[in-house]
C-alpha cells in the first residue's frame, strides 16, 4: 500500500480584496476541513482505485454511490463523514489509467457530491474543496499502482 503523502493546507486559502477600499483579506481554511494526506493505490485483486484522505480527527462514515454502475463506463463510491461529510475515501472501479480520464471521473464525483448535498452550502463548499485537494493530487493519484 502507498504511503501517505502530506498536503499543504496553506495552497487551497483564498485572498480576496476590496475594490472600494483595497484592503485585502486572506480566508484561511480550517485545519478540519483540508485533509492532512492522501494516499491512492489500485488493489491487486480488481484493479479498483482507491484515494484515501486523511483529517484531523476520525468520524464514522457511509458510502455514497457517486457514478452508477455501467458496463463499460467508470462506477465510483465514495466514503463521506456521517456528521461532517468530508470524504474519506473514494473507490473508482473500471477506470483506465489515463489522467484526462481521471480528472473527468473525479470532476463527476464531486459534481455528484455537491448535488446531493442540495442546499447544504457548507458541504457543497467542503465538497469543491475536496475536488481542489484531488487536482492538485493528481500526480500523487495517477502513481497508484
Amino acid at each position: 500500500m502507498m504511503t501517505w503523502s502530506t498536503i499543504d493546507s496553506s495552497r487551497f486559502d483564498s485572498a480576496t480584496a476590496s475594490p472600494d477600499q483595497g484592503d485585502h483579506v486572506l480566508t484561511l481554511k480550517a485545519p478540519y476541513e483540508v485533509p492532512e494526506a492522501i494516499r491512492a493505490y489500485r488493489k491487486k485483486d480488481t484493479q479498483e482505485l482507491v484515494i484515501d484522505l486523511r483529517y484531523l480527527g476520525e468520524e464514522q462514515t457511509k458510502s455514497v454511490v457517486a457514478l452508477a454502475p455501467s458496463d463499460a463506463s467508470p462506477s465510483a463510491t465514495v466514503d463521506v463523514g456521517i456528521n461532517s461529510g468530508r470524504v474519506y475515501q473514494v473507490h473508482i472501479q473500471n477506470l483506465s489509467p489515463s489522467k484526462s480520464l481521471i480528472g473527468n471521473v473525479l470532476d463527476s464525483i464531486i459534481q455528484k457530491l455537491t448535488e446531493l448535498a442540495g442546499d447544504d452550502h457548507r458541504r457543497s463548499e467542503r465538497y469543491r474543496l475536496t475536488g481542489d485537494v484531488l487536482k492538485a493530487s493528481g500526480e500523487i493519484i495517477m502513481a497508484a499502482k
